[in-house]
């Protein structure tokens, strides 16, 4: 990428963090724009949809991301907030949304979406800073779902 094109990132105390190129993959480095991930969340809550009408994923595919079969957590029975495939379940006020979230050096991000009700969001930071992701994702959840049962 061109480096005069990406988006800048701070350290938690306000400094310019230096560009990080993850080097172990397949465990992490996705870059994505919003927009990107934004396709990813309607594909999942389409049941493998994409936004253009046409099939990214089975429906199968996509119950699976969802489904932890093989931490200790599934095996004991964990259903809800369990692994699937790069996918878990994560609780705001009380729902339990499905998506993931990561980081690199100044940056995080978080997906999440509501199966049941077909909402779901993206939250893309600059910094490192965690209590402000995890506000955020309250505040979204929490609209989300303002007049669901």
């Amino acid at each position: 990428a061109d480096p005069a094109r990406l988006a800048k990132s701070y350290a938690r105390e306000g400094r310019e963090a230096p560009v990080w190129a993850m080097d172990f993959r397949p465990s992490g480095a996705l870059s994505a724009t919003p927009r990107d991930l934004a396709m990813l969340v309607i594909a999942c809550l389409r049941r493998g949809v994409a936004a253009d009408g046409s099939r990214f994923l089975s429906p199968a595919s996509i119950a699976r991301m969802e489904r932890g079969e093989t931490s200790a957590a599934a095996r004991a029975g964990v259903r809800e907030g369990s692994y699937g495939l790069g996918n878990f379940g994560f609780e705001i006020d009380g729902r339990i949304f499905r998506g993931h979230w990561g980081e690199t050096e100044g940056f995080l991000t978080t997906l999440g979406y509501l199966p049941e009700a077909g909402r779901g969001f993206v939250l893309m930071i600059n910094t490192a800073d965690g209590a402000t992701m995890q506000a955020l994702r309250r505040i979204a959840g929490a609209y989300l779902a303002r007049d669901l049962a």
